[in-house]
């Protein structure tokens, strides 16, 4: 709980429910077109029949990559979304009734790199358990022409591990086991 919520209580379960709710509005909205590697909510603000909240979204985006050959982006996509829900009663807003209205009040766009501390370690790792390790190690050979060849310094440190493994397991030979 943050200091914003620390006057705030609830019902056992109620804020695991609102952030149940919010992610599933957030999916709808958004089509579940992007992979949320997390996302968190969290009840700034509370009426009888209302709810603000922030809703923190870190994505890996589809399209094309800017870290070579490995289909990663050089940062996680965070998106930030401060969402007032409104039912039409205190027992519904209680119930977290599906009957609600929302309202964007704010929405922020970042990104942070993957050596940002901010990004957690198993944040890192559920983004490189998404890709195949011998693609990956593939990959790498195809763009730089050899596996000595790999210029480590266009990868942020925290996925060089990663790669070097891939490239040590897999000799850039894994397309033809596929």
């Amino acid at each position: 709980m943050s200091p914003r919520t620390e006057h705030m209580t609830f019902r056992p379960g109620y804020e695991t429910a609102v952030h149940n709710l919010v992610v599933k509005l957030v999916g709808e909205l958004t089509l579940y077109q992007d992979t949320a590697l997390s996302r968190t909510v969290e009840i700034v603000e509370q009426t009888e029949t209302s709810l603000v909240v922030i809703c923190e979204s870190k994505m890996l985006l589809d399209g094309s990559d800017d870290l070579p050959a490995i289909g990663l982006k050089s940062e996680v996509y965070v998106e930030t979304w401060t969402i007032r829900l409104t039912w039409p009663s205190r027992d519904e807003c209680e119930a977290l009734s599906q009957d609600f209205e929302w309202e964007m009040v704010q929405q922020k766009d970042s990104g942070l790199t993957w050596d940002d501390p901010a990004i957690s370690d198993d944040l890192v790792q559920e983004a490189i358990e998404r890709l195949w390790e011998p693609d990956v190690a593939d990959n790498l050979i195809e763009w730089f022409g050899d596996s000595s060849k790999v210029q480590w310094d266009l990868y942020p440190a925290r996925l060089r591990p990663f790669l070097q493994s891939c490239l040590e397991k897999h000799g850039g030979t894994g397309a033809t086991n596929a």
